[in-house]
């Protein structure tokens, strides 16, 4: 009894003695939006500005076999929704009024983050995904072409946010320049758009990618 009685005592300070008084128990949104922007941009292979060109049979590299030359893709999986509640925290975290710029970000960053993990594994959570925190941990999985026709209307969101929206900051990338985000934004679309609505948008002259705004920005691309 004696010897329970002081271990229970000496358990009285833990959380004092085991927390750092100099670490921070809050994070900027500009500070979540450089990692994520990190992130997305970061690649782990030195050669992976060719393995498009590769998979396409385009090009040979010539110092050894790579696997995208052959088909081999190796294995695939859903940590990047980790990444995506850190988007959802740098909206959550805004302390200022330029709120728009940063849920843009956050749509446009899902909305690349998802398309990828959908090109490596096909179907995917997307409409129910990230609502672990509200109880719902089996969300449901959509189709393919579910999952692309939401990104596109991610896309769209995102271009209007940022069309609200101001020069953020925690932007390694673009320097939180608001007329370069509704650029990439269009451009991605275009990447994601189907081609019959490709068709749709061809150039109408220097600078310009199309005139309907459901897939493009009429000032286009430069």
């Amino acid at each position: 009894l004696l010897l329970a009685t002081a271990l229970l005592a000496s358990c009285d300070k833990f959380d004092e003695i085991n927390t750092d008084p100099d670490a921070t128990t809050k994070v900027t949104s500009s500070l979540l939006a450089t990692g994520l922007l990190l992130d997305i941009t970061s690649s782990s292979a030195s050669k992976s500005f060719i393995y498009d060109e590769l998979l396409a049979k385009q090009m040979a590299w010539g110092e050894s076999m790579e696997d995208y030359q052959y088909n081999v893709f190796g294995r695939s999986g859903f940590g990047g929704y980790t990444t995506l509640i850190n988007a959802q925290k740098m909206v959550e975290s805004v302390s200022d009024d330029n709120v728009n710029a940063y849920d843009g970000l956050a749509h446009f960053i899902k909305a690349y983050k998802i398309f990828y993990m959908s090109m490596e594994m096909g179907d995917l959570p997307y409409e129910e995904a990230l609502q672990g925190e509200l109880g719902l941990v089996r969300p449901k999985y959509n189709t393919q072409k579910e999952v692309m026709n939401f990104i596109l209307s991610d896309l769209e969101t995102a271009y209007e946010l940022f069309s609200t929206a101001k020069d953020f900051d925690g932007d390694p990338i673009l320097g939180g320049s608001i007329s370069k985000w509704k650029k990439a934004t269009t451009a991605f679309q275009l990447k994601d758009a189907p081609l019959e609505e490709r068709e749709r948008c061809r150039p109408e002259g220097e600078g310009t990618f199309c005139t309907d705004r459901s897939i493009g920005q009429p000032d286009g691309i430069e």
